[in-house]
């Protein structure tokens, strides 16, 4: 038994020595360069569960290949091949890259951050509205909305916009009086002037009568 014992310590030793062998500190070098090449693309596909505060995203990764691997720290998944694409919850994940030939060796960690999405942005009313004027409409509006909120600010926003646009007109008839009055100075010289003819020769055709 002694003797099977020894012998399979042995054989496991020896895989080892045969992995490190086989990854050098060049085949390491070569693996963690690999790594820094992979890269992902993430797309919004649901809003939070109502419990747990939490949005799904599809995360697609490229820069894979048979050498290299992603998981998380507790191996819940594994992402194998170019193109191959997760669901990923809302926050900040820290997944792992991993090296296929050289005893599962972690290259590096991959940190995705994957902000909240604001679901009111994909309201009718911010079709038309500039985000850079009314941030509640911007897709990656990071603080907290609730439909009353949005509500409240959206009416206040419209309003306030109303309001400058009935100054702005009003502003355009005083602008264009001011930069145009010798022309209403000139029609009522000519108004004036008219008047006068008319009221003279009226009174010499009294006269003449």
């Amino acid at each position: 038994m002694k003797k099977i014992g020894v012998g399979l310590i042995s054989f496991f030793f020896g895989v080892n020595v045969v992995f490190a062998s086989a990854c050098d500190n060049n085949d390491i070098f070569r693996l963690k360069t690999l790594s820094q090449n992979v890269n992902y693309d993430a797309s919004y596909i649901g809003d939070n569960d109502g419990i747990n505060d939490y949005q799904l995203y599809s995360v697609k990764f490229s820069g894979l290949n048979n050498e290299i691997y992603i998981s998380d720290n507790r191996y819940s998944f594994f992402v194998n091949n170019d193109g191959d694409s997760i669901n990923l919850k809302s926050g900040i994940n820290n997944l792992e890259i991993y090296s296929k030939n050289c005893g599962d060796l972690r290259l590096r960690t991959l940190t995705i951050n994957l902000p909240r999405f604001n679901t009111y942005s994909l309201s009718d009313a911010c079709y038309s509205i500039d985000i850079n004027e009314f941030e509640l409409c911007d897709p990656w509006y990071q603080g907290k909305i609730d439909s009353n909120y949005f509500s409240e600010k959206l009416d206040k926003y419209l309003e306030e916009k109303n309001e400058k646009k009935k100054d702005n007109s009003n502003r355009g008839i005083y602008d264009y009086f001011v930069n145009n009055y010798y022309l209403f100075v000139a029609f009522g010289i000519l108004i004036l002037f008219l008047v006068v003819v008319l009221v003279k020769r009226n009174n010499k055709r009294n006269k003449l009568d």
